[in-house]
């Protein structure tokens, strides 16, 4: 700016922009002309430099009202660097035609995809944050799904304690919201409760109880929506459309006349509100059928499910890999892949080119990450192999 002020008070000194350090002229500016014989009108805002308008803070205040406005310096200045992401330089010019303006050092080469991999980092498995939970202090962790290493060991306590609340599962959605049910054993007409979690602290919302009733033993005739259980087991969301989701339940117990059988699973559907599978008149909330291949209780207890696509999947804590009938609860293309499975989520879908698209993750109760394709197969993809 030095240079723009004059070497004297001359005001009649055009060569230099400015009277001094405190006034508010940046030098002279040229403005393209209109077209002959039309006019032109240009408006001229002056603020103080104590000031930022609204609409243009989302570069200095996190809570802004417009988060994706982004300063620039002003066309007159000669960029040396910038990090646009995309493209490089900016367009200068009039009514007659504009000109890219490149800066003086470009920080990336744009020519073609070749040239611009060389500053590209692969987002690889071992980027991907892999979220674990169990009830108690400390319960919400953060795993490297690639090496099984701990990235954070404390992101919060989950507010469970006691033999009679546990966590039955834990989901992150496509939209990047974390769910988990909450066994609430001994409670009445109820298995469990779907609850909110804070990815960053653990802080959790209450979404609501399930409201499956208790078995009636005395009803005639018996009522199928009512299953007497001590906690839900897995819970799925499908995307049906922008920010719309399906809730599916796998609720511990398998109904057998006016008892049941614990070890095995029965498929609901809840309202993704509220997160009640109580049946209701108009609504397809409720009971789907006990989640078995060809003998009631033959695949034990579905502790989790995932979807692909359309198509809801399973694992069970005797073993097996299956697909599930979202409309009936039965399973088919059972595989045994042996051992005990206690959780089941997709694979990230934009990581190395979509490579695990079409895969999908289980745990095991013993804390082993297993990768299987839809067809049952394990496959090799972690720093140990499979």
């Amino acid at each position: 700016m030095i240079n723009r002020e004059p070497a004297r008070a001359n005001t009649d000194d055009l060569s230099r922009g400015s009277f001094g350090t405190q006034d508010a002229y940046i030098g002279s500016v040229q403005m393209p002309a209109g077209a002959p014989g039309n006019k032109t009108t240009y408006y001229v805002a002056v603020s103080s430099n104590s000031q930022l308008p609204t609409a243009l803070n989302g570069t200095f205040t996190s809570g802004a009202s417009n988060t994706l406005v982004r300063l620039e310096p002003v066309s007159s200045l000669q960029r040396i660097a910038e990090d646009h992401i995309g493209f490089q330089g900016y367009t200068s010019g009039g009514l007659s035609g504009s000109t890219l303006v490149q800066p003086t050092t470009p920080l990336f080469d744009l020519t073609d995809s070749i040239s611009l991999a060389t500053n590209v980092v692969p987002f690889t498995l071992n980027d991907v944050v892999l979220y674990t939970a169990q009830a108690g202090t400390s319960g919400l962790k953060t795993i490297n799904p690639f090496t099984g290493t701990t990235w954070i060991n404390d992101v919060g306590n989950l507010p469970t304690t006691g033999p009679a609340r546990t966590i039955g599962d834990l989901v992150m959605r496509s939209d990047g919201r974390l769910f988990a049910v909450e066994s609430l054993a001994g409670a009445q007409n109820t298995a469990g409760r779907l609850i909110e979690l804070d990815p960053a602290t653990g802080a959790a919302t209450v979404i609501g109880n399930d409201g499956i009733p208790d078995i009636v033993a005395a009803t005639t005739p018996p009522n199928p929506q009512e299953l007497t259980s001590p906690g839900i087991d897995a819970l799925s969301w499908l995307r049906t459309n922008v920010a719309t989701y399906d809730l599916y339940y796998s609720v511990q117990g398998g109904r057998r006349g006016a008892g049941v059988d614990t070890s095995s699973s029965t498929l609901y559907r809840a309202d993704p509100a509220s997160g009640s599978a109580a049946a209701a008149q108009g609504q397809p909330w409720g009971i789907r059928g006990e989640i078995y291949e060809t003998t009631e209780g033959d695949l034990g207890r579905t502790t989790g499910m995932a979807f692909v696509g359309g198509t809801l999947y399973g694992v069970s804590n005797l073993g097996f890999f299956y697909q599930i009938d979202t409309g009936t609860g039965r399973a088919s293309n059972v595989v045994n892949l042996g051992g005990s499975f206690s959780a089941l989520a997709l694979g990230p879908q934009n990581v190395e080119g979509g490579r695990y698209a079409n895969m999908l993750f289980a745990s095991t109760s013993t804390g082993v990450i297993n990768a299987i394709d839809l067809n049952g197969n394990l496959q090799a993809v972690f720093s140990t192999g499979t």
